[in-house]
């Protein structure tokens, strides 16, 4: 930057994400909302504007984890537990959170 300076050239310094959080003007338009997410912690997101602000209690949903509506998307399709529980067990389908009670049986 000081070479750009010393010939006169308009320039600034570029912000990353943590540059951004940091700044005092952030916080105080609240721009960004720190919400909970249940496998990560908090986490920053950015209100957009003239849109409305995040609730304090964070969105009504966050981005569902890998698998997580799988089995209920399967019944919903006509699988029965037991077909969705084999293809839990045969690595075919990932799961989140317990599989279907017929596994095994």
């Amino acid at each position: 930057m000081d070479i750009l300076n010393e010939a006169g050239v308009l320039n600034q310094k570029v912000n990353d994400f943590g540059d951004v959080l940091a700044d005092p003007q952030v916080d105080a338009t609240g721009a960004c909302a720190e919400i909970d997410h249940e496998v990560v912690g908090k986490i920053p997101l950015a209100n957009i504007p003239g849109a409305p602000p995040i609730p304090s209690e964070g969105p009504p949903a966050t981005a569902p984890r890998l698998g997580q509506h799988s089995a209920a998307t399967l019944r919903a399709l006509g699988r029965s537990d037991r077909e969705i529980g084999e293809l839990i067990a045969s690595g075919v389908l990932g799961a989140f959170g317990p599989a279907p009670e017929s596994v095994g049986e």
